[in-house]
């Protein structure tokens, strides 16, 4: 409960403004008792990164499900999970997860100085995933043999993230059906 109350907090104030007053107004937690579970704003605000940026939109549960799926089952199985995430949040009053996302990423570039190399380490791992989706289709004969599994994986990746972002300045967050349009496209392109 505490992670997902400063999750909120962070998603929509700066960093540097939320105070343990406030964590105490949303979690309706002493402060003691919050203390008791995280010792410094930083800590926890480390806690929320890790919880809601990467682990929360790691594509590596996906293939945990199935660690052979194919792209076509992928694709969906994303786009199922992408909306089921954005259901979620508006359950929890946050109607844009874009932009909840996009103001905690900005925060921890600020603020938090392993940032850089963790976001790194996390987009690195996800292109890894994308990759083995690419291998695991070629090898079921799903997709061309000849595909350029890097430059393939690359462009699914970038689609995804850019729609995200882009999803940052509409009342609602991304686009979702735009998203599946734009992944069809993409993967017409490679299928055999």
């Amino acid at each position: 409960m505490i992670l997902l109350e400063a999750y909120k907090l962070f998603a929509s104030e700066p960093y540097d403004q939320v105070t343990f007053s406030d964590l105490e107004r949303v979690t309706k937690l002493s402060r003691g008792a919050i203390l008791y579970h995280v010792s410094k704003k930083d800590a926890l605000f480390r806690e929320v990164i890790e919880r809601y940026v990467f682990e929360r939109n790691s594509l590596q549960s996906l293939v945990e499900k199935n660690p052979t799926m194919g792209l076509k089952s992928f694709i969906l199985a994303f786009l199922d999970a992408s909306k089921a995430m954005k259901d979620e949040m508006k359950d929890l009053g946050i109607l844009n997860v874009n932009m909840a996302m996009f103001n905690v990423e900005c925060a921890a570039f600020f603020f938090s100085p392993k940032m850089k190399e963790r976001a790194k380490e996390w987009i690195d791992n996800e292109m890894e995933v994308w990759k083995r989706i690419f291998n695991n289709a070629i090898e079921s004969k799903e997709i061309k043999a000849d595909t350029d599994v890097s430059l393939m994986a690359s462009l699914f990746q970038d689609l995804c993230l850019g729609n995200s972002y882009h999803g940052v300045v509409f009342p609602k967050g991304q686009d979702l059906n735009m998203l599946k349009k734009e992944l069809n496209v993409l993967y017409d392109m490679v299928k055999a």
